[in-house]
């Protein structure tokens, strides 16, 4: 028997146990086949790996075939995204040595592509000194004057209220829904996709409810509903299809690395993690002249981006957001998971403040998304023990991640699904 990775996997091998998703339900018997069509499936619900009958084994040794010269060019290019990390634990160690890994079979691949000759020629803008010397911002200002949410679609709104409504029924919250087509469909694909391992298919909003429960369905409902009210801001200075793409991942991540560890209670993960960052969406909305003095601030890259935001606005991104959701009136675990996501320490949710600040820096690692950060940021906790996951599971999950987060993305983006 060898345990093949799910990259390797051909058509005509035989299974030789059962091959199951993250979740432990059941994809194929042991004694079946595999197809194309199998091969597509486990790729999409994230399987990693499978016992299979004596395989051809050519791909297995492809690390060693690695040019070093690509192999150099690789560790190079990982060193600048850890350049923070001048002593790595054990977790950044893995970490950076699977990225290793990942570039350089990409490059042996040529599937990275070259930047388009319009992108290489492309200046970065100038800075001026008059940005370093912008007035403070007030934080709570800030807050009074976001838009409010009665000047919100009336479904948004209402959708945002029942979060921390504790009289809503899965009959009232499913007839909301239900006011906007766009949004039950999205959400009747998320709640049917690999990030909840449900075999059977779900096909209403009332559905949903009772297969994942009230709070799940509330909070995916509001995770869509804050992405719709800042859907319109400029690229100019942040690519909104980019930094969603970082926020969305966050939140896949979070929930993943907190099913692992067997721990429940994971509801919050996808919802908070998605809203980690929202404090720099309110700045480069109404005052974009403040987001472009932090991203286009020389020091960037030398420094956290939050350290920068604390020296121009007068308050960081996480502080912003804090406040923000706060006066939406959430419940309080998710203000206090975008406050402290850089420094678990001093969460009240300690544990889950720990797992969306791992999950962030997996995030960064993996360059899914961009959240104007350009380096992956300092770790302040240590993964093994407080998360409670092996480096062993965390190899194992880092092949996971990917194919989940792209499924979970092309909902949100409403792209072509590529299997």
């Amino acid at each position: 028997m060898v345990q093949i990775n799910i990259s390797f996997l051909k058509p005509g091998m035989k299974l030789l146990s059962d091959l199951t998703t993250p979740q432990g339900n059941l994809l194929l018997p042991a004694g079946s086949l595999l197809d194309e069509r199998i091969i597509n499936r486990c790729k999409k619900w994230g399987v990693v790996q499978a016992d299979v009958e004596s395989p051809e084994q050519s791909g297995q040794e492809d690390w060693t075939e690695i040019d070093p010269e690509l192999l150099s060019q690789a560790k190079t290019q990982v060193q600048e995204l850890f350049c923070r990390h001048r002593h790595p634990s054990q977790f950044i160690k893995v970490l950076a040595g699977d990225i290793v890994k990942q570039k350089a079979a990409a490059l042996a691949s040529e599937e990275s592509a070259p930047l388009e000759a319009e992108e290489l020629q492309q200046q970065e803008p100038t800075f001026s000194k008059q940005e370093l010397d912008l007035p403070k911002l007030d934080a709570d200002r800030i807050v009074s004057n976001t838009e409010e949410l009665a000047s919100l679609p009336e479904v948004f709104a209402k959708i945002i209220n029942t979060l921390n409504d504790p009289d809503t029924t899965a009959d009232s919250l499913a007839e909301i829904i239900s006011y906007d087509v766009n949004l039950s469909a999205k959400l009747i694909k998320l709640v049917n996709s690999p990030l909840y391992g449900l075999i059977q298919k779900v096909d209403s909003i009332s559905r949903a409810i009772s297969l994942l429960g009230l709070q799940t369905v509330k909070n995916l409902a509001v995770n869509a509903s804050v992405m719709e009210m800042f859907k319109d801001l400029s690229p100019d200075l942040l690519d909104m299809h980019s930094f969603w793409k970082h926020s969305i991942a966050c939140g896949v991540v979070a929930q993943l690395l907190w099913g692992s560890s067997g721990r429940k209670g994971g509801e919050v993960f996808f919802l908070s993690g998605t809203l980690h960052d929202i404090g720099r969406l309110i700045i480069l909305k109404d005052h974009p002249e403040y987001m472009r003095a932090v991203l286009l601030h020389p020091e960037r890259g030398q420094k956290p981006l939050y350290q920068l935001e604390k020296k121009i606005w007068g308050f960081t991104h996480f502080e912003l957001g804090a406040k923000l959701i706060t006066s939406w009136n959430f419940p309080l675990i998710f203000s206090d998971l975008v406050k402290y996501h850089h420094f678990p320490k001093k969460a009240r949710y300690e544990g889950e403040a720990t797992n969306i600040h791992f999950a962030d820096i997996i995030v960064h690692a993996l360059e899914l998304g961009e959240s104007g950060e350009k380096n992956v940021p300092p770790v302040e906790a240590e993964f093994n023990k407080d998360l409670g996951v092996s480096l062993k599971d965390l190899r194992e999950l880092l092949e996971q991640i990917k194919h989940l987060v792209h499924h979970i993305q092309n909902i949100f983006f409403q792209e072509k699904d590529e299997e």
